[in-house]
C-alpha cells in the first residue's frame, strides 16, 4: 500500500489582498482640524465615489485655504469672470469662477471651494479632483460597477438620484448624482469620472443639501471645463 501523503499541520494563513499603490488615496491620514491654528479657517472637503476594491474611501479632509504650488492662473485664457487653473503632473487644466478659492491638500490634486456664507459656516461647497492608479486593463465600466457596488459601505444611506454615461475631456465618462451621509453630515454629490490608461480621474461637487442647487450650475461648469494634457 502506498504511503499516505504528508499532512501539513500548519494552520492556513489569512490571505492579505494586494492593493495597488494609491499615490493620491486615503493612505494619507487626514489632518486633525483641531491642530490647525485658530486664525486659519478650515473647510471640510468630501471626495466623492472612489473604487473601494483599491482600498479607497470617502476622504474627509480639513483644508486650509492655501494655494497650490502647481497653480498657474491664466485669466486671459478663461471666459470672463473665470480663472484657468493649470496642473503640471498629471497635466490638466480647468476653469473656475474667480470667487472660488483654489485649495490644496494631501489626497486630492486640487479643490475649488465656495466662499463661506458667514463666519460660523465651517463647510464650503466644493469641487475636487482626484486621481487614482488602477490595475492595467481596468475599464470605465468595471471601475463604475465596483464603485457603485461598494458605495453603500462608504456612504451611509447612499442613494442614487441619477446616473448616465457622458464625456469628460472628450473621453467616455460616467456621471452620477447621489446623496448620503458621511459621519453625522448629510451631503449631496454630483460626480463625473473617466479612466485613461492606468489612471482614473474623479471630479466631485459636494454640498450640504440646502446649498446644492445654489452652486450646482457653477460646479458643473467647472467639471465640464476639465481637459487633460
Amino acid at each position: 500500500m502506498a504511503d499516505d501523503p504528508p499532512v501539513d499541520d500548519a494552520p492556513p494563513s489569512d490571505a492579505t489582498p494586494v492593493r495597488p499603490d494609491l499615490s493620491h488615496g486615503p493612505d494619507h491620514a487626514p489632518p486633525n482640524p483641531s491642530a490647525q491654528p485658530r486664525h486659519h479657517r478650515t473647510t471640510a472637503v468630501i471626495v466623492g465615489v472612489v473604487l473601494a476594491i483599491l482600498g479607497a474611501a470617502i476622504l474627509v479632509i480639513a483644508l486650509s485655504t492655501s494655494g497650490s504650488p502647481d497653480v498657474e492662473a491664466s485669466p486671459s485664457s478663461a471666459p470672463s469672470g473665470q480663472v484657468t487653473y493649470s496642473h503640471t503632473s498629471p497635466a490638466f487644466r480647468v476653469d473656475h469662477p474667480s470667487s472660488w478659492t483654489e485649495t490644496s491638500s494631501a489626497g486630492v490634486l486640487i479643490a475649488f471651494t465656495t466662499p463661506l456664507s458667514e463666519q460660523s459656516d465651517m463647510f464650503s461647497e466644493n469641487v475636487n479632483i482626484l486621481q487614482q492608479s488602477l490595475p492595467a486593463g481596468t475599464t470605465l465600466q468595471e471601475y463604475t460597477n465596483l464603485s457603485l457596488a461598494n458605495a453603500g459601505s462608504i456612504v451611509t444611506d447612499f442613494h442614487v438620484v441619477s446616473s448616465r454615461t457622458t464625456t469628460l475631456s472628450s473621453l467616455p465618462a460616467q456621471e452620477l448624482e447621489y446623496t448620503g451621509s458621511v459621519g453625522a453630515k448629510s451631503l449631496h454629490f454630483f460626480a463625473e469620472w473617466t479612466v485613461v490608461g492606468t489612471s482614473a480621474y474623479v471630479l466631485t461637487y459636494t454640498a450640504e443639501p440646502a446649498s446644492y442647487q445654489r452652486y450646482l450650475a457653477e460646479a458643473v461648469a467647472i467639471i465640464h471645463s476639465f481637459r487633460l494634457g
